[in-house]
């Protein structure tokens, strides 16, 4: 944790004269821009948060740690299937599944990320890994035709929670709104494009994606319908 040096009622600071902020004296160089800070400034306000710059470099040191270790497994585990290869490429059941713990860590628990993009992330990297799962099987029909229309349910679910439980903004709402619609219509197109085969499942996440967008608009505050009737001229 940063330790800020209280002196005579104010705080103990240095300058950044480019972005033209006071940051504390434990810094030596600028957060922002990591140019040099210069002096010292006593008695002034601290118009600068917090920002813990050494757990951020220690926490990116990390990251970049695992993911080399992720691509050293993968490519001794290929390389050894390819040289003992015996019509079977077993590999594939490490990289996918690798691929996608490397994904949720990277890109989900440790990111800052909008959640409806880290829904959107993980549901395109479950269904992927599964989806190549099933190809790597020989075959190509419980992925897409049961499993990511579920997967796809509930991601929907999650992010009903999600918008009822955390205040936003409009932005956000209308963000989450697009995403829902988005992935909504994935099964629909598979199997429209004749690449799922099973109808219901992909009509089941299809209604559901309906309600829940009507059921959106219909509990959602007057405010948010007002600037929905708005925007989209309703």
């Amino acid at each position: 944790m940063l330790i800020y040096t209280q002196m005579n009622g104010g705080w103990k600071m240095k300058h950044c004269k480019f972005c033209d902020v006071n940051i504390d004296d434990s810094q030596v160089r600028c957060p922002l821009c990591h140019k040099k800070l210069e002096g010292q400034i006593e008695n002034e306000d601290r118009q600068y948060p917090q920002y813990n710059l050494e757990k951020i470099q220690k926490k990116n040191y990390r990251s970049k740690v695992f993911s080399f270790i992720v691509i050293i497994v993968i490519s001794v585990c290929t390389l050894i299937n390819l040289l003992n290869y015996n019509g079977l490429l077993w590999s594939f059941y490490v990289i996918f599944p690798l691929g996608y713990v490397w994904l949720s860590i990277r890109n989900t628990i440790i990111s800052n990320m909008h959640y409806g993009v880290k829904i959107l992330l993980q549901l395109i990297g479950l269904s992927f890994m599964l989806f190549m799962v099933d190809i790597t099987n020989g075959q190509f029909s419980w992925s897409v035709d049961i499993v990511i229309p579920l997967l796809i349910i509930t991601s929907i679910f999650i992010m009903t929670i999600i918008i009822y439980t955390i205040p936003m903004l409009w932005s956000e709402y209308i963000g989450y709104l697009f995403i829902i619609m988005f992935i909504g219509l994935i099964p629909i197109v598979l199997y429209l494009t004749n690449i799922a085969k099973i109808l219901w499942p992909s009509a089941v996440s299809a209604l559901y994606t309906l309600l829940t967008l009507i059921g959106m608009f219909i509990f959602s505050d007057k405010k948010l319908k007002n600037e929905f009737v708005r925007r989209f001229h309703i």
